[in-house]
């Protein structure tokens, strides 16, 4: 097979990966990127809890794999993710199982992805009753299930209504966690890739770091929820900052910007006012070569088209920029997009990302964008 050239058949991985694949079928054992990312999967089960009388009653678990290069001296990356679990009980499952994780390391054991699902099917079969239920106290799984359902509404309604690429800044972005835990880079992808967003972009590895990412608005909205929630959850309690520099929405600022152009063309019209003196005239001449300027990048962007008489004529006599009405498909979403996927880049140290970063960012014409993310790191 395809993935099979991709997997060395002597590696712990693939002796422990090609269990896996005789114990689970397809539907249960999901690979996103099975050519470039092999060792990254999805295990679906359905446990039944310790608290359950009828067994129909299971627990829907999705555990998000990712088995590093020099697995099993390195940990894992996993995330675990349920409709039918809080907030408080994810969180307390995945603490016991990073306990397990580090138990591992200690003994050395070789085979550790097996232990480590067996010990969740353990902890949701045997030991359910010590996981409270804080925040959704009183709700069933049918009621758990319905708010993420809800959620999943919200975020698929916020991506028909714009496309969104936010340009961001973090105190650093290093590979290796602070305490024993995942590769960092591997985290980001992860949240990108095996959590049903269909984000792209790309992260800067360094001190500062940076990451563009770009999706539906919901899609971005949720993944940047999770690097303040997950993703910080590896970070130094100093670190855990990401500042936003630059937010784009489409079609809203097609919108926006035609309005502009055509506001600032109307004005370049009007001769100057033989009255104004000194300051004034000096305000008069500075604004007149913004104007100038503006027209000029607005025309020279390689999506430009003139605007027809009429709706000229229309947005010259409007107060305020027209409103996107209407649903955006998923190819309208893919046409604004700059990146193909998402990658971290890391090579030739931090000085060597951003070097490798300007670069890209140079030969697609967004260095306002990186400009954004870096330029005070400069100054």
């Amino acid at each position: 097979s395809e993935m099979a050239d991709f997997v060395d058949g002597d590696d712990v991985r693939s002796i422990e990966l090609e269990l896996l694949k005789s114990m689970y079928d397809t539907s249960e054992l999901i690979f996103p990127d099975p050519i470039t990312q092999p060792y990254s999967f999805t295990l679906l089960t359905n446990p039944i809890p310790s608290t359950s009388s009828d067994s129909s009653q299971t627990i829907p678990l999705s555990t998000n794999i990712t088995l590093p290069q020099n697995y099993p001296e390195a940990p894992p990356s996993i995330y675990l993710t349920s409709p039918s679990l809080s907030t408080p009980q994810t969180t307390l499952l995945t603490s016991r199982l990073n306990a397990e994780i580090s138990a591992c390391l200690e003994d050395g054991n070789e085979m550790m992805l097996l232990q480590l699902l067996n010990f969740l099917q353990c902890q949701i079969e045997e030991n359910f009753e010590d996981y409270p239920k804080t925040v959704a106290k009183g709700l069933g799984q049918t009621a758990s299930q319905k708010l993420e359902s809800e959620k999943a509404s919200i975020i698929a309604a916020k991506n028909r209504s714009s496309f969104a690429r936010q340009w961001c800044s973090f105190v650093s972005l290093y590979k290796d966690s602070y305490i024993s835990g995942p590769n960092r880079f591997e985290v980001l992808t992860n949240l990108a890739k095996l959590r049903g967003l269909k984000i792209t972009g790309l992260a800067i590895s360094g001190k500062p770091g940076g990451i563009v990412i770009e999706g539906g608005k919901g899609d971005v909205e949720e993944y940047m929820r999770l690097i303040r929630t997950e993703f910080f959850e590896t970070l130094n309690p100093r670190g855990r900052k990401i500042t936003v520099r630059l937010e784009e929405e489409l079609p809203e600022d097609e919108h926006t910007e035609k309005f502009e152009y055509v506001q600032a063309k109307k004005r370049l019209e009007l001769p100057a006012d033989e009255t104004l003196k000194g300051a004034e005239m000096l305000r008069f001449l500075d604004s007149k070569r913004k104007d100038e300027t503006f027209v000029k990048e607005y025309e020279q962007r390689q999506n430009y088209a003139p605007i027809e008489d009429s709706e000229y004529q229309r947005l010259k006599i409007a107060e305020k920029a027209d409103e996107f009405e209407g649903e955006l498909t998923e190819e309208d979403i893919d046409r604004w997009r700059i990146f193909e996927d998402f990658r971290v880049e890391e090579s030739g140290g931090y000085e060597g990302s951003y070097q490798e970063a300007a670069k890209l960012f140079k030969e697609i014409d967004r260095m306002d964008g990186f400009n954004a993310m870096f330029a005070y790191r400069f100054s």
